[in-house]
C-alpha cells in the first residue's frame, strides 16, 4: 500500500507541475498542449486515488474481520 501512496504523490506533484508550466506558458498552441497534458495527468492521479481508496477499504474490512476473531477467541 506505501507504494500506491507513493505513485499518489508523485501524480500529484506532476499535476502541480503540469499546471505551473500551464501558468507560465505564452503560445496559444502550447498552452492547449499543457491543457491536454494536465487533463491526462488529472485522470492518471485520479485513477491512482481511486486503486488507493479500494486498498484502504480492503485493509479496514481485514481489520473488522480480525476484530471479530479476536473477540471470539477472548471469549472462548
Amino acid at each position: 500500500m506505501l507504494l500506491e501512496f507513493a505513485a499518489l504523490a508523485t501524480g500529484v506533484g506532476h499535476v502541480t507541475n503540469i499546471a505551473k508550466t500551464l501558468l507560465d506558458a505564452h503560445d496559444q498552441a502550447e498552452r492547449d498542449a499543457l491543457r491536454i497534458e494536465l487533463g491526462g495527468a488529472i485522470l492518471e492521479t485520479q485513477a491512482k486515488m481511486f486503486e488507493v481508496q479500494a486498498l484502504y477499504g480492503k485493509q479496514l474490512e481485514v481489520n473488522e474481520t480480525l476484530k471479530k476473531q479476536l473477540v471470539i477467541y477472548e471469549r472462548w
